[in-house]
């Protein structure tokens, strides 16, 4: 029987700046370089389990899980470029300067500790480079569980923070922890 040719088509290079999104529990960037994901949410779904009987999360009272991570992937341009990212609606962004040379990506990763919801649905992710923006989403949903007496094994609700006044200081300050030490002196030899 002959063979057949097979031909491998490539897809074909589009100009300008593309960026994807991972999400798990943790990441980890190795030495060599590779990416190491802990808890990958393979459909960039974040399930939470929570009990029926467990207050909805607000603006003013998020639940308050123990993280997620992020690994953004920025590839498509060649050379110095600074990339911003963060989530939509949310006064934090970041800022972080990359250099490619062509056919290379290069991975972000931005780690949301505590990571506070304060509703259930689809976030939006931006990361902005080269003059383009791009938008990237993941979704948190809610697995409700029969009513349980002990919510703290399943949920953390947290107040929202709050600016508190900064603390009074005295003019008088106690000296704190060991005095310093001295070196011996030398003495003169005759």
């Amino acid at each position: 029987m002959p063979k057949k040719n097979v031909q491998v088509r490539t897809p074909k290079a589009t100009k300008g700046s593309s960026a994807t999104m991972l999400v798990a529990d943790e990441f980890r960037m190795e030495q060599s370089g590779k990416v190491l994901a802990i808890g990958l949410y393979p459909d960039n779904v974040v399930v939470c389990t929570i009990p029926k009987n467990a207050p909805r999360p607000s603006k003013e009272t998020p639940f308050g899980m123990d993280g997620i991570a992020l690994l953004l992937t920025v590839s498509g341009f060649e050379g110095a470029a600074t990339v911003r990212f963060g989530l939509s609606g949310s006064s934090h962004t970041f800022e972080h300067p990359v250099s490619l040379t062509a056919g290379t990506s290069v991975s972000l990763i931005l780690n949301l500790k505590p990571f506070r919801i304060a509703s259930f649905g689809v976030k939006d992710v931006f990361v902005e480079v080269e003059g383009a923006k791009h938008t990237l989403h993941f979704e948190v949903r809610a697995n409700y569980i029969d009513a349980v007496e002990d919510l703290s094994r399943y949920i953390q609700v947290t107040p929202a923070p709050v600016e508190l006044p900064a603390p009074k200081t005295s003019s008088r300050k106690k000296a704190v922890g060991k005095p310093p030490v001295r070196a011996p002196r030398k003495t003169p030899r005759a």
